[in-house]
């Protein structure tokens, strides 16, 4: 990927994180596994 278009979405990223909270976006392909409290 183009190194501006990496800046921009990281920053992009990076705001979304700050105004919404962590792991708010997630990427495709990404492994991790979230604990979900069930009833």
């Amino acid at each position: 990927m183009d190194d501006n278009k990496s800046k921009a979405l990281n920053a992009a990223l990076s705001q979304i994180e700050k105004q919404f909270g962590k792991n708010t976006v997630m990427r495709l392909g990404d492994n991790t596994v979230q604990a979900v409290e069930a009833v």
